[in-house]
């Protein structure tokens, strides 16, 4: 107890305290409550108009002639089409997955695969067969592939004489040529009981050589099973030879449109890939229906493009929004729908479905696909539910202690990282708004004037050790990175000389120079400063500062940032991975679709508190279509989108072409599961619905071991619990926890006080459902190879200079090489992996 007279003298003290912190940390105007921003801003400056430099080209960054030969402006980094546009012609990373054709650049043209699915319980990957996909291209020489047109649903690739669209969920590999000759090849030749004939216009024609006329149609049977018709809409003259491979070529260069489409994997009932799965009157009718329905859909296709008509709008109402696809750049009217799609657009499928690495994809005739997609709730700094005065007590008890401990020196100078700086700040924010909520208001004041005054030396363009940057390269804003010393906790890198870690390697700072990440490391920047401008006084510098990182990665429309940087408008969610070059065999990939989802979450708190108004409204779909996406792609316990053939409850990592339980971090299971849980703000009750909860929590807890409490991986643990239902459980063992957790590689970025806040804000409604532990369910990761070597030599050195000390074991042979992970990494994920060794340089 304290004498009433001690009262007012220990609030002046603390009050006192407060104008001496923000002396120090910068001139910062405090306030009790949160107020709305009092000047509305509706798009930030040019990067260069606010003084950030120009960062300096290097070749390994270029975006290449592939890009820049027809595209100005800003250029996408991210896109789901990227590495076919990029890579070379025949490299196994020249491919996209557009659904349900993989197409791939080829020497000769460009490919089309169909893809079967083989599931497995930790995997499910997109397979096909290169050598039995169909090849349209021209005989002359093709040379290099340069995009003409892109969009984001689509690419249009050219070459000389001939334009290609490749869009998703094309039911066509379509080739255009002008004044060019015509060649349609596979790697596979006629099948053995073609008797050597395909099919012309209806008629049976003799594959040996000779001239053939051509009006419409052409039908060819591979030895793979694959019948195949190629539609022309213009008369052609061709020539056809099956030795080895088959090839139909043009007589003479013309100008008319190719189009190409799979009638059916098992013409013969010989497919050795699944197509014949059906039986023969069900192959029959879907056969069939598949001709009438191509026919049909060649018989009306207009020539393809490359206008500069847009493929996605959108307008926003209170509880949707309107979304239209439209495919100008295909020319045909055919194409096929995910399960979402369908029920947004109340589409009807014109024909037999197919199976996809994204569930059922179903043929709809339309050029324009309108949507009515659901927005549920909008984020929000505070959970809106009460807590009871013993909550309080105990969070206010815990907010001591976390407010106590500071920033890391560094961060709080602006120097580091980009990704643990900002979960860093972001933590901190979390309890600016908990100390609001317990009536803390000089707590709130505290923090928020010391996040705001870290945030202003980030985002000043004359930060000296690690300032962001305007790469004109490719049209974002970059770290120029840290080569951090432990022992002096500084950055020995000299920027003003160009010294910029994060553009020489792409593993540098996660990629951030190569735009891997950019929405999870700018998104608790983001959220970070939409709390300091809710409890802070923010400058106008500051908010144009601000915005600006968010433009970056949540950009409305393409001006100095291309727009939506990583989103994929088809699928809903983003792609994670950047310009790095050479690109994986597997495409894009993206691990943490819960950190997605909050750097939209972030992007809308901050644009409605600064009063961008079209930001905000941006970010309120990317965050909709991102928590859809998690839900159907990631959070495989309660997805109808996952086959059930795939035994894990989550999925760690999506691929363009594969899905699988293994992380970055290596292949211990509450790393795929800790991953898809953070960070635990009030939008994470939209994120993570009642029913994955339940379904999750037997897995975690049975696989959180003393090594998953100790590391901190438990926090998130006892957050599900919360969700499903058991707060009090979830309360004893937040209190509990050791607070070291909290400082470990599944705790960073958490606090006592928001694990608390996130327990007592729990819906009192729910009650725990008892989940028994399935026993058939979920299978042991694989053995790590133990004790990992030292990466003394050789190429796991090398791979070893761009991982960080915090991150020592590196992958440098197999899926993910070139990762670098706190723990060791799986046989599964990982082939060859070494640890760098303390005093590695």
């Amino acid at each position: 107890m304290h004498d009433a007279a001690e009262q007012p003298r220990r609030r002046w003290l603390v009050h006192l305290a407060a104008v001496q912190a923000c002396l120090v940390l910068a001139v910062v105007t405090l306030r009790r409550q949160p107020r709305p921003a009092a000047e509305l801003l509706q798009h930030s400056l040019h990067p260069r108009e606010l003084g950030y430099r120009t960062a300096k080209k290097r070749s390994g960054r270029a975006p290449g002639a592939a890009l820049t030969t027809h595209l100005r402006g800003p250029l996408p980094t991210n896109a789901w089409w990227l590495d076919l546009a990029r890579s070379d012609a025949d490299d196994a990373a020249a491919a996209a997955y557009a659904v349900p054709y993989l197409f791939e650049k080829t020497g000769r043209g460009l490919r089309a695969s169909p893809t079967r699915l083989q599931a497995s319980p930790d995997s499910v990957l997109t397979l096909h067969d290169a050598r039995s996909g169909l090849v349209l291209g021209t005989t002359e020489k093709m040379g290099p592939a340069v995009v003409k047109r892109a969009g984001e649903l689509g690419v249009v690739l050219a070459w000389k004489g001939a334009l290609a669209p490749v869009t998703r969920g094309t039911a066509f590999l379509t080739m255009r040529y002008e004044r060019a000759t015509p060649s349609i090849y596979s790697g596979a030749p006629l099948h053995r009981q073609a008797r050597g004939n395909i099919t012309i216009d209806g008629r049976s024609a003799a594959c040996d050589g000779a001239p053939m006329h051509v009006d419409h149609v052409i039908e060819v049977v591979t030895d793979a099973d694959h019948r195949w018709a190629v539609y022309a809409d213009a008369p052609l003259q061709v020539t056809c030879t099956s030795d080895g491979s088959l090839e139909i070529r043009g007589k003479t260069p013309q100008t008319l449109t190719l189009r190409a489409a799979l009638l059916t994997a098992c013409a013969y009932g010989t497919s050795s890939t699944g197509g014949c799965a059906d039986d023969g009157a069900v192959r029959a009718e879907r056969l069939k229906q598949n001709r009438a329905l191509f026919a049909g859909a060649a018989a009306r296709a207009s020539a393809p493009s490359a206008s500069s008509a847009s493929d996605v709008a959108w307008e926003l109402h209170d509880d949707h929004a309107l979304v239209d696809f439209s495919f100008p750049h295909d020319g045909a009217d055919v194409f096929y729908a995910l399960d979402q799609h369908v029920g947004w657009g109340a589409l009807t499928p014109a024909g037999p479905c197919v199976d996809s690495l994204h569930g059922t994809a179903c043929p709809v005739i339309g050029k324009v696909w309108r949507m009515r997609v659901p927005l549920g709730p909008a984020p929000s700094l505070k959970a809106g539910r009460p807590m009871s005065n013993k909550d309080r007590r105990a969070i206010r008890d815990a907010l001591k202690a976390d407010a106590s401990r500071k920033l890391p020196a560094y961060y709080a100078r602006g120097a580091g990282d980009t990704y643990f700086s900002g979960k860093e700040l972001a933590r901190r924010a979390r309890l600016v708004v908990i100390a609001d909520e317990v009536d803390d208001a000089d707590t709130a004041s505290l923090l928020a004037a010391e996040v705001l005054a870290a945030l202003r030396n980030w985002l000043n363009p004359k930060n000296a050790e690690t300032p962001f940057l305007y790469d004109e390269q490719w049209g974002g804003l970059v770290s120029c990175g840290c080569d951090f010393d432990e022992s002096s906790q500084r950055c020995t890198n000299n920027p003003q000389k160009d010294e910029c870690p994060n553009l020489d390697a792409c593993g540098a700072d996660f990629g951030n120079g190569f735009y891997n990440d950019h929405h999870f490391h700018y998104g608790y920047f983001a959220y970070a400063a939409a709390v300091a401008c809710e409890f802070a006084v923010c400058s106008k510098e500051d908010k144009e500062r601000f915005l600006l990182l968010a433009r970056d990665y949540a950009n409305p429309q393409s001006d100095d940032f291309v727009a939506a940087r990583h989103k994929d408008w088809f699928l809903g969610h983003s792609w994670a991975s950047g310009t790095c070059e050479p690109a994986n065999p597997n495409g894009r990939n993206q691990e943490s679709s819960s950190e997605a989802v909050h750097a939209y979450e972030a992007s809308y708190l901050l644009a409605s508190r600064l009063g961008d108004r079209h930001l905000q409204q941006a970010s309120r779909l990317y965050a909709a279509t991102e928590v859809d996406a998690a839900q159907r792609y990631w959070h495989a316990a309660t997805s109808s989108q996952v086959p059930r053939a795939y035994e894990r409850p989550v999925v760690g990592m999506r691929w363009s072409t594969l899905a699988q339980f293994g992380t970055w971090f290596g292949g211990d299971p509450v790393f795929a599961y800790g991953i898809q849980l953070i960070p635990l703000t009030p939008y994470a009750e939209v994120r993570d619905s009642t029913a994955f909860s339940r379904a999750l929590l037997p897995f975690y807890e049975r696989d959180c071991d003393k090594v998953c409490e100790d590391e901190g991986w438990s926090i998130s643990m006892i957050g599900l619990k919360a969700a499903a239902g058991d707060r009090a459980g979830a309360w004893d063992a937040a209190l509990a926890l050791d607070g070291k957790a909290f400082d470990q590689a599944g705790g960073d970025g958490h606090s006592r006080s928001n694990l608390l806040y996130w327990i007592a804000t729990r819906d009192p409604g729910l009650e725990k459902m008892a989940t028994p532990v399935p026993t058939s369910h979920v299978v042991s990761p694989a053995p790590v190879a133990s004790p990992v070597p030292d990466c003394v030599d050789g190429p796991g050195r090398a791979a070893a200079k761009a991982c960080p000390a915090t991150a020592p074991h590196v992958c440098y042979a197999g899926p993910a090489k070139g990762g670098c992970a706190r723990a060791p990494w799986s046989r599964t994920d990982c082939a060859r992996s070494c640890k760098r060794p303390k005093g590695f340089d």
